[in-house]
Parts: structure tokens; sequence; C-alpha cells
């Protein structure tokens, strides 16, 4: 869970599945870490407290989406560390059946910049992933 407009999406999506199939959503959201730049630049804010922070600000926005689809989210968790590494290790790590991620859709400069999760995730995890183009409505 990204938090995005694009997250939502997907939530809403999970939300269809797991109704359909009877299955539980678990949320991730993935704090990426800073030691790779520490060193790098002097921060007015330590880099692990910035990471804390992020960490703690992301669990309240998962807890908050948890409660608004209680009925369906079992369950929610925040990693740290490389986005894909982390959504392989943590479906993995818990049996995930099914991982559903959006596409941001990102095109020439900022797609060389940001990358794609999305399309590290897909061949290496274990189990299916199904994505959601950008701005692509719920079913």
């Amino acid at each position: 869970m990204d938090f995005s407009g694009n997250g939502t999406v997907s939530l809403q999506a999970a939300g269809l599945i797991a109704e359909k199939t009877g299955a539980g959503v678990v949320l991730l959201s993935v704090v990426q870490t800073f030691t790779d730049y520490d060193g790098f630049f002097v921060p007015q804010v330590p880099l692990l407290q910035l990471e804390d922070e992020l960490a703690q600000a992301a669990a309240k926005r998962l807890k908050e989406l948890a409660a608004g689809h209680s009925r369906l989210v079992t369950g929610y968790d925040v990693a740290r560390g490389d986005a894909a590494v982390e959504i392989v290790r943590y479906a993995e790590e818990k049996e995930i059946d099914l991982i559903l991620m959006p596409t941001h859709g990102f095109q020439g400069i900022a797609r060389v910049l940001f990358g794609s999760v999305t399309e590290r995730v897909i061949p290496s995890a274990s189990c299916p992933v199904l994505t959601l183009r950008a701005q692509q409505e719920a079913p």
C-alpha cells in the first residue's frame, strides 16, 4: 500500500476479490531504508529517526484503512527495505496466495528515475501478481 489513489483502487479490487472468494486482505506498506545514503548528505533529521517516523505514519494509515474495511482486512504490516524485495519476502513468509498492486504508469525519465516496483515483483514472486493500471477503476 503506497497510499496513492492507485493504492486505493487496488484496495477496492482486493475487497471485491476477497468477497467473491472468502479470502482475507492483508495490507503491506514498505518504508525505504536510508542506510545506503548515510554519510552521503547531512540532513536536518537523522536518517534512522526519519525512517522511524515514516514507519509510524505508515502503520497509522494502515490501521485506519484496516478499520474502515474491517470486514475484509485481516491484517496489516509495515516492512523496511527495498519495496520489491520486501513485498516478495513478506508474501513468501506469510504464504500469501495473491499479490495485488497498482502500476503507476510512469513513462520516460520518470520511469528511469523511479523504476517499477511492480515490474521487479512480478518475476520474483512465488505467487501470482495481479496488477491494475494507473488510474484504472476497480471492476
